[in-house]
């Protein structure tokens, strides 16, 4: 059995408890047991270890006994323990247990910490923290390991920075171990501590034959009671409210309690703060957790024959078979299902839909075996207040054809018998999406074919994730193509800068005095050039330590505007940061970055006019509209996943452009508001959208990137009203670090779009399509830009090259 309860715990400070899935044995001893000294066999002694501060008299209230307790844990220069979280209940009279080990090891004077909590192992050495993944959500991220900076002394901010570890820390059954804030925390338990929580004395027991104080903190069933050691003030078990917990299961005398054995003022003997990757992980600076896979490959294709029993009915009192050629020539639902309760709720959500949607064919094709009679069914289904009609699969055309792995599955095929939807267990959003996928069909679009591209969208940020947090061996698919020169244009070397270590992204931009390029020079340094290749300067930016960058936009200002800014970033990480024109830090944003990533980063003005405003996508997170103080403007969550974004001025005004993981593209305007309906550009599914930076009358003002059936890029020029207007095939692969690979500006006085490709190539596209050439730089491309007087600037592992370009 496995419970899963969240009991919300509000105030700052205060633990709560999340209670899911464990390892559930029959009890092994009582509360009282545990209480009265008697120790399980398998379960570690107390340890010895130097005392802490020390007080000569009992004290005097439960605050000064949780003050003295907190006190010895901040001034502990080394701590450790063997904790066992423990969660039991009562099933039919017999007792239960769901236990997880959370261990610290602790030194502070080595600034070291290892902690083992449920699946994750984390912590610090030094100017170092590491993590790594046991066995998480099926081992999805068990090669994945994190190592990173760290401050000295580490804080807990710093520890718990990453949010999948956090993640992964919440659903453990105590969530966050509380031993961490107690060592770590400034101002440790505050809630606890606070005047207005009640606290009171319990009855002292022994626990693991020592004698502890019990203080109660808060309310009647909603107390937490800590058993702190009379000795030596160190907590040696938790129990949690059992309220909250007791509530939301039907088992009886549910407890969470946290027992912390063998805790002492001293780390364990067998302690090791040394790390390393085991040798088939790939290291990272956070976890970058993978997309889903999609559940079935048959999307867009064909199943295999198939048939179902049709009982008897009123109209049709003989037993008939349904099969896959009846059901051509109008979109089909399927559902696979069940007597089993579990399937009661999806059956009700598609009935509701087949009595909006009575010309669609739906069908509840039940797998029960054949002893469970037609009647029997009929019955099941009446009881549930479900009218849907169903069939029989006893020949188990679902495993075989289409490949169901359990009930309740939910199948949608086209008029062409093409599988369009795969749905596999409760959908509780299923009434309304299910309606969309049918609206969908009727204007006769491809269902399946947006599935794979958002597929394939989702694979392409995950490895652009991988590569901004580190991960070495995702070279490009192509080799580097050796050096090819344009065979329409003329390109002419103007200058080359090779002091840079390591290049990247690049911004060029217009200042009194000449061009200016602002470019990436690793993760944390900016290099500015001027228009002769010189280096004017170079600063490492002020980032807080563990974060890198590898993104970098400038938004429009003039020659001696103090308003221009700098915006850098990391498709993947957590948080970016503005500067101004002298690079100042402005704003770092979010203050607290606990979300799955940031996909896209772009300038825009702001709405009010007064500054700028930072377009943030995040996955699964909308996108956000912030201005320079970093206070939310708006936020569009009609926009899950913000995979790439840009804004320009039109003559229908100023708009913001994004585009989803799907590869639909939203137009909204500078405040947020949606300019009609969500498109997609000629059937196709965009991954990549940028805005011209150019005169518009030259032609497309948008260009976007979408994939072609054999995998490579297409780029698709687009009008105001995001019409195609050309479109030009690209290589395929994936680059070896984050490139902007798109950029636009004005060569030989006209708008030109400017596309690399993983090789190195160089596409070189007119704004109207006209004029194309392309080359070949002989070197990776890690940052392009065109300067404002039409100068190519190319940023590749041997330095940053000045080219300008003529007809021949």
């Amino acid at each position: 059995m496995c419970l899963a309860v969240l009991v919300v715990v509000a105030g700052c400070g205060k633990p709560g408890s999340r209670v899911g899935a464990g390892k559930t044995t029959p009890a092994t001893e009582s509360p009282d047991e545990m209480a009265t000294g008697s120790q399980p066999g398998a379960e570690p002694s107390p340890r010895t270890g130097p005392s802490g501060p020390q007080w000569t008299t009992p004290p005097a209230s439960p605050e000064e006994a949780l003050e003295r307790m907190v006190r010895v844990y901040a001034s502990a220069n080394e701590y450790g323990d063997q904790a066992l979280v423990r969660l039991s209940y009562t099933v039919g009279g017999e007792q239960q247990q769901e236990n997880a080990p959370v261990g610290v090891a602790f030194k502070r004077s080595l600034n070291a910490l290892r902690v083992q909590a449920y699946d994750l192992e984390f912590g610090c050495l030094g100017r170092r923290r590491f993590a790594r993944i046991e066995d998480p959500l099926g081992g999805i991220l068990r090669n994945q390991f994190v190592e990173a900076e760290c401050p000295a002394p580490a804080t807990l901010d710093a520890l718990l920075v990453d949010p999948v570890l956090v993640d992964i820390l919440d659903r453990g059954l105590a969530r966050i171990p509380i031993q961490l804030e107690l060592l770590y925390a400034n101002d440790a338990l505050s809630y606890f501590r606070s005047p207005q929580v009640a606290r009171r004395w319990l009855e002292p027991k022994s626990l693991q034959g020592r004698n502890c104080l019990r203080v109660a903190v808060g309310e009647d069933e909603e107390q937490f009671v800590f058993w702190i050691d009379s000795t030596d003030y160190l907590l040696r078990r938790l129990d949690y409210p059992s309220a909250g917990l007791q509530q939301a299961t039907t088992a009886d005398n549910v407890q969470l309690s946290v027992l912390y054995y063998g805790a002492a003022l001293v780390a364990p003997a067998d302690a090791t703060f040394e790390w390393s990757a085991p040798p088939e992980a790939t290291a990272l600076r956070y976890f970058v957790p993978p997309p889903l896979p999609l559940p079935t490959r048959l999307y867009g294709a064909t199943p295999e024959p198939f048939r179902f029993r049709h009982p008897p009915t009123a109209t049709n009192p003989a037993t008939a078979e349904l099969t896959s050629e009846q059901l051509l020539g109008k979109p089909v639902v399927l559902v696979w299902c069940s007597e089993h309760p579990v399937c009661r709720p999806t059956l009700m959500q598609v009935d509701q839909v087949r009595q909006k949607w009575g010309e669609i064919p739906m069908y509840a094709v039940c797998t029960d075996p054949a002893e469970i009679t037609d009647a029997q069914l009929d019955e099941q289904f009446r009881d549930w207040g479900v009218e849907l009609p169903f069939v029989r699969d006893l020949e188990a055309f679902g495993r075989d054809a289409f490949g169901v792995p359990n009930v309740p599955t939910l199948v949608v095929l086209n008029a062409a018998g093409e599988l369009q939807v795969f749905d596999v267990g409760y959908n509780e959003n299923l009434v309304a999406e299910l309606q969309l996928v049918l609206e969908m069909l009727r204007r006769g679009e491809d269902v399946a074919a947006q599935v794979r591209a958002r597929a394939r969208n989702e694979q392409a940020a995950y490895r652009q994730d991988m590569i901004a947090a580190g991960a070495r061996g995702l070279e490009a698919e192509f080799p580097v193509a050796p050096r090819l020169e344009p065979r329409v244009l003329r390109l002419e070397p103007r200058w080359s800068a090779r002091t840079l270590k390591h290049p990247g992204n690049l911004v060029a931009y217009r200042q009194s005095g000449g061009t200016r390029i602002a470019i990436l020079d690793g993760m944390r340094t900016v290099t500015t050039l001027d228009d002769r290749g010189e280096v004017v300067s170079s600063q490492e930016l002020n980032l807080p330590e563990g974060m890198g960058v590898s993104l970098i936009r400038s938004n429009d200002a003039p020659p001696e505007d103090t308003a221009r800014r700098f915006l850098v970033g990391a498709a993947g990480g957590q948080q970016w940061a503005l500067f101004d024109a002298g690079w100042r830090r402005l704003t770092l944003h979010p203050e607290e970055p606990l979300h799955r990533g940031i996909l896209s980063l772009q300038l825009a003005p702001h709405v009010a006019g007064d500054g700028a405003m930072v377009l943030t996508g995040y996955r699964e997170a909308g996108l956000h509209a912030v201005d320079e103080q970093g206070q939310r403007v708006w936020v569009s969550r009609a926009i899950d996943s913000a995979l790439s974004v840009d804004s320009l001025k039109t003559a229908g005004g100023h708009r913001v452009i994004a585009v989803d993981l799907s590869g639909v593209c939203h137009l909204l305007t500078l405040g947020g508001q949606p300019v009609g309906p969500p498109q997609r550009v000629g059937g196709m599914a965009i991954h990549s959208i940028a805005a011209a930076r150019y005169p518009q009358q030259d032609g497309a003002i948008w260009c976007g990137l979408t994939y072609d059936a054999l995998g490579r890029r297409v780029a698709v020029g687009l009008d105001e009203r995001l019409r195609p207007l050309w479109d030009l095939s690209l290589s395929g692969g994936a680059f070896a670090q984050p490139v902007d690979f798109l950029v636009s500006g004005a060569l030989l006085g006209r708008g030109f779009w400017v596309a690399v490709e993983p090789d190195g190539a160089i596409q070189l596209i007119s704004a109207d399509g006209a004029i194309r050439d392309r080359f070949q730089c002989g070197e990776l491309v890690q940052g392009i830009g065109l300067t404002p007087d039409g100068q190519l600037i190319v940023a590749t592992p041997t330095g940053v090259h000045c080219w300008s370009v003529s007809q021949r």
